[in-house]
């Protein structure tokens, strides 16, 4: 792992006043900005990721005043066979670009996974390509899902992926379970 910045301070709040969401929202858009998405592909995306009212909080990574890397956290009970899981997600990681390659992201996830875990959520959701799943989320202990997952966008349509992963939080065995069944996993709203 690279060494991390010195000075690296992680910080999770509830809400953002309108200058932190600001620097939140570039950070945001500079760490996924490499792809411009036409309009048809943004309204798709804003359809797919709508889950505002799941937002539990907003964890910030900064380096003196700038701040360097954010992550979404959200929760929501899902259904999964005879029971309803608290599941807990992250959305967004992001590191500036300039910033890359630090360790930054790993250290903002781990704070993610244990202010998921403070909060009682038992199982954590992300979507992420299979490489980046492998090089940075499966050393917080996320495990490709294997199968489709299922959601809905906020105009109802009904969405199937495959880049899902899932980590334990506070139920290990209900992770493992989840992770061992052969249904697609239904997220009960839209995606993180």
């Amino acid at each position: 792992m690279a060494e991390r910045p010195q000075g690296l301070t992680i910080t999770i709040h509830e809400t953002l006043d309108p200058a932190r969401r600001a620097a939140f929202e570039h950070v945001e858009a500079t760490a996924f900005g490499d792809h411009d998405p036409t309009e048809g592909e943004h309204r798709e995306l804003a359809d797919r990721y709508s889950s505002e009212a799941d937002t539990i909080g907003y964890l910030l990574a900064t380096v003196g005043d700038e701040l360097v890397g954010t992550i979404r956290l959200f929760e929501r009970p899902v259904p999964f066979h005879e029971r309803t899981v608290r599941l807990g997600g992250l959305g967004g990681v992001g590191t500036h670009p300039a910033w890359r390659g630090r360790g930054i992201a790993e250290a903002m996830v781990h704070a993610a996974m244990d202010e998921l875990r403070r909060r009682g959520a038992e199982v954590a959701y992300l979507c992420a390509v299979p490489e980046l799943g492998q090089r940075l989320y499966a050393k917080a202990d996320f495990v490709a899902l294997g199968r489709p997952y299922t959601y809905r966008g906020r105009s109802g349509t009904a969405y199937t992926d495959h880049d899902g992963w899932l980590a334990p939080l506070t139920a290990p065995a209900l992770c493992a379970a989840m992770l061992a069944d052969p249904q697609p996993l239904d997220l009960a709203g839209s995606n993180w």
